[in-house]
């Protein structure tokens, strides 16, 4: 029985009715060429979803890592920096201490090697190390009750994200006056 009523809605297209009143396109045909359409227009829009995740992803990761490459030189410089400091102190404890006072000095340092002292003063905002998009600046400073040299370094630039700073303190003593 139910391979009779197959051949009875197979056979309704062959039942000589009036070419008028027969469907255009056999069953299927014309709703399938509306669904391809849909179809192209849907998968355009998801692969244009998913290349603009893909780009923004890649933006993303690219702009973190430059960051990361110049968070790392910036804290380089700052290391740089102390590391100056240090032998600064150590070759004339009276020198070094006589750099700063109570309220810090700050000295700009726009060489990324330096030699000597710099004038006192807070660096500009044009004031970059020479070949570099980074400021370098120390400030030292006398704590009231310790026999020390305060000295926080400070290296900063600025990109697409805005401005950013690197800090090192480190607290400097006369190690060889130490009992």
């Amino acid at each position: 029985m139910k391979t009779n009523n197959l051949k009875l809605i197979t056979n309704n297209f062959n039942l000589g009715l009036p070419r008028t009143n027969a469907p255009r396109y056999p069953i299927g045909v014309s709703s399938v060429r509306g669904q391809s359409m849909v179809e192209v227009v849907f998968a355009i829009g998801i692969a244009a979803i998913i290349l603009t995740t893909v780009v923004s992803v890649s933006v993303s990761s690219v702009r973190n890592s430059t960051f990361s490459k110049l968070n790392s030189q910036a804290n380089r410089y700052a290391q740089d920096l102390s590391e100056w400091l240090r032998r600064q102190r150590d070759l004339d404890w009276a020198t070094f201490k006589a750099k700063a006072n109570t309220t810090g000095i700050t000295y700009c340092f726009k060489t990324p090697n330096p030699t000597a002292w710099p004038a006192s003063g807070v660096c500009g905002s044009s004031d970059f190390m020479t070949g570099t998009k980074f400021i370098r600046q120390a400030k030292l400073s006398l704590p009231s009750t310790d026999p020390l040299v305060l000295s926080e370094v400070t290296v900063s630039w600025t990109d697409s994200q805005g401005t950013h700073s690197v800090v090192s303190i480190t607290k400097l003593v006369d190690w060889r006056a130490q009992p």
